[in-house]
């Protein structure tokens, strides 16, 4: 049949029901007269003629029914009316539903709360044309796997044409920018800005809605096109989306730039998030004139830059690769080997799928993948929960199962019937879950990833729905329609449900929740030995500030004079013992610099000349807290040599190069020019840009008259003095940046943010599990104690006494309960070394944790199957022997 004839006739079959059924209650009487006029022609009796006809045809009712079911609409229909059936039978029972729905709601909820932060680490891509064709570039030196690139090296990648349609680099840095606003005057502000390659907007293809992008003519000569694009974001906040800004004027640290476009409100660059786009693009040959003259763009020791390319339409991931081994072997082996290649051996240049932008450390991308897992066995918890309750519900509904069989009713019809009421609790809790939401524990993930409702979240939860209806509402539907029609038929009582099922239920919850317990108890674990681990030096009552004099205005001479000031003032505040200053601080990183050579000390051919150095000032270790081993600490009469350096070094660096030897007095020369000699050896610490779980790597010390970051160690608690030390920064210079005056214990506390979320996210779940699986083992009990009401009186009634019946109970739920420990303990020792990346200080198979986790699943189980069997013990043997 056509499709215009079908849609009619369902349409006219759904509502024009009254209509359609008179027509075929016409149809079939007239076919019932026409047989009955064809049987009195043959020559029987009206009466007898009218009886051979109904036989004949099956009865009016029967076929009127066939008839019903064949038409166009039928199954909708029925399928309309299990529905309406469904939402009574859910309203009958208010306290059911209300249980089940907030159990569903928090299950299918957390998963698509979880999936909705993997989508955006996982499925997100760039918003820019064909994604899936860019790769990132990353190189691999004997020291691991780094983002960074050269400027030389950059333009030797650039220059081949038989990989890449196009390539670019992009550096990120912050800068003082002045400008007009929307009142009148200019603004100062702190912005981020990105310097980009000229290709930068071309390979992405984004297109500017004011104005034009950058072009490879902008980026063509050092400091000879001060121009900047804005984005979107940017533009909007600062200048209203003024379009007069094109061609005025802006200043970046000091120095002039006219603003030539606008980027379109759907382009972020090179960041899957709008509020990580930066606000101003500017080309990368502006470099040295926003770091007042200070070139990075012919250095090839500095890898400051981020590589991205757009594969040639029909190359491949792994052709591209292999052309790119060999393109770095010629650039190897080239005359010009030593003008682009660093100190630190290339062992290759990996590509890596670009789609998402520059995304780096996949133990970054593992904790919501993790925590899916953990809601996904929550919600397992939840359905089987869902099921006993479905199979205690389903033992009240004997009488009316076996009456609509009785009646004619198919297995198969009361099955879906069955699973209709699961799709409709199913399908509430899904949306009251995706209502709910925000107040869902998985706050640490939403705050920093933007998640939004879009097709693939929204699929992800109608398939959780359906598959979470199945999981609870088949096993009991099915149950429910195996009946012997007979005995049920006769039965006053509803009969015995089948606890076959709801054991093994029960057992398997106990089991992962005694997983999930093992998992949150190892995250707390490494959560704690992180934070009480030794980072070498006393971080309390220290504080730490960072400034920015050259981007408020400073010129290279200024500086010594600023920093003499600055020192002097904050040394005289009550309150602080002393003051230093370094080039980088705890967790902002430290410099690695080629190339040392040291006095007894042969490098290997292959081996990395690279070093981390700190470049401190007379006093940082005293300040830091970081005791001296050996020989002296830096002076000011250190600082003052141009050719000749002194350096202290750790204890790491002084076992690798100098072994058992003292290396005090021991000399280095640097960059194959300056001469120094080692003074002294402090002790390890950890406060570089690794993080917290790096071991102390070789570091050396460099003494200078000041830098970017300020230390001091305050006398008493550190937190008061922070406003104080802001406020003394700004009365030397009300201009200056200040940024991050925190505590040491605040900074480290903020590095600890992953494994600090994955442990109370994992925790909070645990805990759920736990109390979930203890609710089935307390209903499983409670309804078996129910069931065996008559036997316990009979075996009071002979003599047992209440703590025999105490222990029968007890003696069956902890066997129950020991079955579910020993499964979740195989479990846990087979599948929780999948996480061995993300602990600390522990293997995975800790004793501790999973005997800790064991006695707490236990001793729940313990007190939940006791309250049924206290309440066993107090039956009345007489009420008992009458209880049916």
């Amino acid at each position: 049949m056509p499709l215009l004839p079908r849609l009619s006739s369902i349409w006219r079959n759904l509502f024009r029901k009254t209509q359609a059924e008179q027509e075929l209650k016409e149809e079939v009487d007239t076919y019932l007269e026409m047989l009955i006029e064809m049987k009195i022609e043959q020559g029987l009796q009206p009466e007898e003629a009218r009886r051979q006809a109904l036989i004949e045809m099956g009865g009016v009712e029967q076929v009127t029914e066939r008839v019903r079911e064949a038409r166009m609409g039928h199954y909708l229909e029925t399928l309309l009316q299990d529905v309406r059936y469904g939402v009574r039978m859910l309203l009958k029972n208010p306290g059911f539903t209300a249980v089940a729905l907030l159990s569903l709601a928090l299950g299918i909820g957390a998963n698509t709360a979880l999936f909705s932060v993997v989508d955006d680490v996982l499925l997100k891509s760039l918003p820019v044309k064909k994604p899936e064709q860019l790769v990132v570039l990353s190189t691999i030196t004997p020291l691991g796997e780094g983002p960074s690139f050269s400027y030389p090296m950059f333009e030797r990648l650039r220059a081949t044409d038989q990989i890449f349609s196009g390539i670019f680099a992009t550096h990120t840095r912050s800068a003082r920018m002045e400008a007009p606003g929307a009142e009148s005057g200019n603004q100062m502000e702190q912005v981020y800005i990105k310097l980009v390659s000229g290709d930068y907007f071309q390979v992405l293809g984004g297109n500017a809605v004011v104005g034009r992008m950058l072009t490879t003519v902008d980026d063509k000569m050092p400091g000879a096109h001060p121009v900047v694009v804005l984005s979107y974001r940017f533009w909007q906040r600062r200048f209203e989306g003024d379009v007069s800004v094109i061609g005025k004027g802006i200043t970046l640290n000091g120095q002039p730039f006219t603003i030539i476009g606008v980027a379109g409100p759907e382009f972020f660059g090179d960041n899957l998030d709008e509020r990580s786009t930066p606000a101003i693009w500017a080309p990368l040959m502006m470099q040295p004139t926003l770091d007042r003259g200070r070139s990075y763009l012919h250095d090839k020791n500095s890898g400051f830059l981020l590589v991205m390319a757009r594969l040639r339409p029909g190359v491949s991931e792994e052709q591209a690769q292999v052309a790119l081994t060999t393109l770095l072997e010629q650039i190897k082996s080239g005359a010009d080997a030593r003008d682009v290649l660093s100190g630190a051996e290339i062992l290759k240049i990996e590509l890596s799928p670009g789609r998402q932008g520059f995304r780096f450390g996949a133990r970054d991308s593992q904790p919501p993948y993790i925590m899916m897992v953990v809601t996904g066995f929550v919600l397992l918890i939840i359905c089987a929960n869902l099921a006993n309750l479905l199979l205690a519900r389903a033992a009240g509904r004997v009488s009316e199962v076996a009456i609509r069989l009785t009646m004619g009713a198919g297995r198969f019809r009361l099955i879906r019937q069955f699973l209709t009421e699961s799709f409709l609790l199913a399908s509430a809790g899904a949306v009251l879950g995706l209502l709910f939401n925000p107040v869902l524990p998985v706050r640490g993930a939403q705050s920093s990833i933007n998640v939004l409702l879009n097709t693939r979240i929204l699929g992800f939860a109608i398939a959780v729905s359906l598959l979470t209806a199945l999981l609870f509402g088949l096993g009991p539907a099915l149950i429910a329609t195996r009946l012997d029609l007979n005995t049920a038929l006769k039965r006053t009582a509803s009969p015995r449900p089948h606890l076959l099922l709801s054991w093994p239920l029960v057992a398997a919850q106990i089991a992962l929740s005694l997983l999930l317990l093992t998992g949150a108890g190892l995250f707390v674990q490494t959560l704690r030995n992180l934070r009480t681990r030794d980072i070498g030096f006393a971080a309390e009552n220290v504080i730490q500030a960072s400034i920015d004099p050259q981007s408020s205005g400073y010129k290279q001479a200024q500086l010594p004079d600023l920093y003499r000031r600055l020192l002097e003032r904050l040394n005289s505040v009550p309150g602080i013992r002393s003051v230093s200053m370094s080039v980088s601080g705890f967790r902002l990183g430290d410099e690695r610099i080629c190339c040392f050579e040291f006095e007894g000390y042969i490098y290997r051919p292959d081996e990395d000349r690279f070093l981390h150095t700190q470049h401190v000032t007379p006093g940082y270790f005293q300040t830091l807290g970081l005791p001296l081993l050996f020989g002296r600490d830096f002076t000011p009469g250190d600082i003052s040599s141009e050719r000749s350096k002194v350096a202290i070094i750790n204890e790491t660096m002084a076992r690798k190069y100098f072994g058992t030897t003292n290396p005090v007095g021991k000399r280095f020369v640097w960059n194959e020019s300056l001469q120094g000699e080692i003074v002294g050896v402090v002790k390890d610490a950890i406060h570089g840009n690794g993080g917290l779980r790096d071991q102390a790597r070789p570091l050396i010390y460099i003494p200078i008259q000041g830098g970017n970051v300020l230390v001091a160690r305050a006398t008493g608690p550190e937190a008061p003095l922070a406003a104080t030390i802001r406020r003394e920064i700004q009365a030397v210079d009300k201009n200056l940046d200040i940024n991050g005056a925190r505590t040491i214990p605040q900074i480290r506390d903020g590095a600890l943010s992953q494994e600090r979320e994955l442990a109370y996210q994992s925790t909070i779940f645990s805990l759920l599990a736990l109390l979930l699986a203890c609710i089935g083992l307390y209903g499983v009990m409670s309804y078996d104690v129910a069931r065996r009401t008559h036997e316990i009186g009979i075996r009071m009634a002979l003599g047992a006494q209440k703590r025999n019946v105490v222990g029968l109970v007890m003696r069956q739920t902890m066997l129950l309960v020991v079955i579910g420990v020993i499964i979740g303990l195989g479990v846990a020792l087979a599948t929780i070394r999948l996480i061995a990346g993300l602990l600390y200080g522990l293997t995975p198979n800790d004793p501790l944790t999973i005997a800790l986790a064991g006695l707490a699943l236990m001793t729940a189980a313990a007190l939940a199957g006791y309250l049924p069997a206290r309440r066993a013990a107090r039956v009345d043997p007489m009420v008992a022997l009458r209880h049916e």
